[in-house]
């Protein structure tokens, strides 16, 4: 069976890409979310296409690949009038920096 191929409206085309998200990097960044943010990590399956995700894993097998976002219910992603809240964005910015100081052993 071949690979299936997202295609976009440029003509390009992306692998789309499943990950496991189990391990102790994924448990860090579960506890670094959970904190910055107040509330339990929630984890989505959400952009499966975006194109340099499978080329990545595949290049760094063992690499643990996450991908995070920080949008609002009023964000409308990828939409003309697209915003962010500045207070969801500082959840944001802290969340990433608790992460890297529990990867780095400091937290």
């Amino acid at each position: 069976m071949g690979r299936a191929r997202v295609g976009d409206p440029g003509g390009g085309v992306a692998e789309p890409f499943s990950l496991s998200s189990t391990g102790e990097v994924y448990d860090h960044a579960r506890a670094a979310f959970s904190a910055a943010y107040g509330n339990d990590a929630v984890e989505t399956g959400i952009g499966g296409s975006i194109p340099f995700i499978a080329e990545f894993a595949r290049t760094f097998p063992g690499a643990a690949v996450l991908v995070t976002g920080v949008g609002d219910p009023a964000s409308r992603w990828h939409g003309i009038d697209e915003s962010l809240h500045l207070g969801m964005f500082g959840r944001g910015v802290l969340a990433e920096a608790l992460l890297l100081a529990r990867l780095g052993g400091r937290g």
